[in-house]
Formats: C-alpha cells, sequence, structure tokens
C-alpha cells in the first residue's frame, strides 16, 4: 500500500505521541512515565506500520520519526531510571536498526556527531532488568562496536579508544547478563543475543578481525570491497549473505557483486549482511 506525506507525518507524530516524545526537552534529562500499556501501545503500533505499508512506507515513516524524534530517543532511555520498563524504547531502536534509519541518518553531514552523542547517550545508562530489552539492543551494539572502528566512509576510528573501552564494558556486562538469564530460562534466542555480544565484545578487544565484521548490522560497503570479504568468509567458515538496497534480493558475497549486472539493475551499495 504506497502511503502520502500525510500519512507519514501523522504516523510518526502518532507513535512519537505514544512515547511521550512530542513536546520532551531532550536536554532536560527527565524520565517519562514509559509503562506496559506504552510498550504495548508501541509495538502495535509497528505492527500495523508494517502490515499496512510494507517496507517502503514503514521506512518513510520511521525515517521521518527519526529526523524528528531520534535524539529525543536516545535521551528518554538514558533517562529512565534502571527499575522500570525501557522496551517502548529499545523496541522502537531495535525496529530503526532493523530499518537501517539509524545507519543513513549517519551518513548525513552531521552523522559523525550525531553517532557520537547517541553512543554517549546509550553507553551511559544501566543495564536493563529483561532479556528481550537487551535482544533488541544487541544488533544496536554491534553496529556501535564497528563504527567505533569505521566512520560512514570506512576510513578510520570514529570514536575516541576511551568511548570504546566504555562500550566494552557495557557489550561484556550486557554479555555477562544475557548468559546468567540463559541460564535460568533456556531460551533460545537468548542463546543467539549471547552469541552476538560475545561477537562484539571479540570485536572491541581486537580478537576479532575488523576485515570480518566490515559489514556487520548496516555499515555499507563498496562493491569493490566485496572480494576481499568474501575470502575472508570463506577462510573462516563463516558465509555472509546481503541485501540490496534497492531490492532486499540476497546475493552471496563475493565474485557475484563484481557482474556488470549487478550495478546495472541494483544500487551500488550492498548494506546488512547477515552473518549465518
Amino acid at each position: 500500500m504506497a502511503v502520502c506525506a500525510e500519512q507519514v507525518q501523522a504516523h510518526a507524530h502518532a507513535l512519537a505521541t505514544a512515547l511521550g516524545l512530542n513536546d520532551y526537552n531532550s536536554y532536560a534529562r527527565a524520565a517519562l512515565a514509559a509503562s506496559l500499556d506504552t510498550t504495548r501501545a508501541v509495538e502495535g503500533m509497528l505492527r500495523r506500520i508494517n502490515t499496512e505499508f510494507g517496507k517502503p512506507g514503514a521506512d518513510a515513516i520511521l525515517t521521518t520519526f527519526c529526523a524528528h524524534h531520534l535524539h529525543k530517543l536516545f535521551a528518554a532511555y538514558k533517562a529512565t531510571h534502571d527499575d522500570r520498563p525501557v522496551t517502548c524504547y529499545t523496541t522502537v531502536i531495535a525496529s530503526v536498526m532493523d530499518k537501517g534509519v539509524f545507519v543513513r541518518f549517519t551518513r548525513t553531514p552531521q552523522g559523525r556527531e550525531l553517532f557520537r552523542i547517541q553512543l554517549r547517550r546509550f553507553a551511559g545508562r544501566g543495564l536493563p532488568r529483561l532479556v528481550d530489552d537487551i535482544r533488541n539492543m544487541a544488533h544496536l551494539f554491534n553496529f556501535f562496536a564497528v563504527h567505533a572502528f569505521y566512520d560512514q566512509n570506512m576510513t578510520g576510528p570514529c570514536i575516541e579508544s576511551a568511548e570504546r573501552h566504555a562500550l566494552l564494558m557495557k557489550a561484556d556486562a550486557y554479555r555477562r547478563y544475557c548468559f546468567d538469564q540463559m541460564q535460568k530460562m533456556q531460551d533460545p534466542s537468548a542463546k543467539a543475543t549471547f552469541a552476538i555480544l560475545t561477537e562484539t565484545v571479540d570485536f572491541l578487544k581486537g580478537v576479532q578481525s575488523p576485515a570480518k565484521m566490515l559489514g556487520a548490522f548496516g555499515a555499507t560497503m563498496p562493491l569493490h570491497v566485496c572480494g576481499d570479504i568474501d575470502s575472508q568468509c570463506f577462510s573462516t567458515g563463516v558465509r555472509a549473505t546481503l541485501h540490496c538496497t534497492n531490492c532486499e534480493s540476497v546475493r552471496y558475497c563475493g565474485p557475484v557483486h563484481q557482474r556488470s549486472h549487478w550495478v546495472a539493475e541494483h544500487r551500488s551499495q550492498c548494506v546488512r549482511p547477515v552473518w549465518l
């Protein structure tokens, strides 16, 4: 279903209203009255957006939401007390990450500074108490980890070593808490989240090769890099799939990206590799 500009604005505004962000002052550092009802309302809105409008419409709505409210979303997440629910925020953050909206935001002229601000807010908050929240944030951790080494042009470090250390401490704490919960609940999805966080911690410690993680969870790479990534994947036995930004079709990283028809029929950037 096609979505017009008025619908995009209306749904983005409604999502912000449900979260209490429309009149929120991100510099006041005040906690909002987030509740389980807020979480249910937000989850219902995201389901309706995805069902009614599909990927193009959902992308447009979430992009508009981020343009006006992304900084408020992270500020509200950080300001929430550790014993209060934050699932309404982590659910939206996970959705924004999954749609690639946050990645596009880091490529704006102010993207580098936006990234640093959100990273400081993200790393400055205590641990959430629910495995669902940790699961929602695991991919964001992975994205921050990749960009701790590379900016949006993959040319150099995006954050300072002190910030990287803070991110490492946070990721390691998340991982240990997730492991404890995994032992108690025997939740298969918790095991997957633990694996993602372990990869993130190893990467930040320098144990994991940056080349292997170069495109993980949202980092974009030019097609000519694919051959290098391909050799890394197969030398380590790891297989990666990539999604074209235009049609979301799946192609394996490697020689297929060097064919002329790929450039002709698809955009010249591949995003969102998924490590299998």
